[in-house]
């Protein structure tokens, strides 16, 4: 055997040896992301989540504010309708007399 082919030997096997070092590198570094994938949609998935619940929080606040406010025209309403059925009996009595 010659230098020239115990060189070229050594050559492939360092070669060899350097691609199986990056294919290996390659392989442990998508095994990581595939394994933090599902992870990361969950906390997307969270975020999101949060946004829509804030959203639903601001309309029932508003809706609450609108209830309550209602609620006393509503009260205010019905004191007026008392006045007056009131007022309706008294001049039914006077026209009755």
């Amino acid at each position: 055997m010659g230098e020239q082919e115990l060189i070229i030997i050594i050559i492939t096997v360092v070669g060899s040896l350097v691609t199986f070092y990056w294919k290996m590198k390659k392989d442990i570094i998508q095994q990581e992301k595939e394994k933090e994938a599902p992870i990361i949609e969950l906390n997307q998935n969270i975020i999101r989540l949060n946004d829509k619940l804030s959203f639903i929080n601001e309309i029932i606040d508003t809706l609450k504010d609108r209830v309550s406010n209602h609620g006393r025209e509503i009260d205010d309403i019905r004191i007026q309708n008392q006045s007056h059925e009131e007022r309706i009996k008294i001049l039914e009595q006077e026209l009755n007399k």
